[in-house]
């Protein structure tokens, strides 16, 4: 239970990042490049979420974690603006 909502704070954690935290955008180039694609914004939010979530870390775990997470980005229907 403890994972499944983890993936959900990793979620609200990369919507968040993408659509409700302006200060970044025009300011740093990389980041508003990463925040621009959909799945790397959901592996980045998996770490951190994985991080604030478990209170024993392990590299493997938190990168299955990520990837696990933009998994879940990639098959839920979040709202993705299109690029033209």
């Amino acid at each position: 239970m403890t994972f499944v909502l983890a993936l959900l704070a990793a979620m609200g954690i990369a919507f968040g990042m993408q659509y409700k935290l302006p200060w970044p955008l025009g300011k740093f180039p990389l980041i508003e490049e990463l925040l621009a694609c959909a799945y790397c914004s959901a592996f980045h939010a998996g770490w951190m979420a994985y991080l604030l979530v478990f209170p024993e870390w392990d590299l493997r775990e938190g990168v299955a974690f990520a990837l696990a997470s933009a998994f879940v980005y990639w098959i839920l229907p979040v709202p993705q603006e299109e690029s033209s």
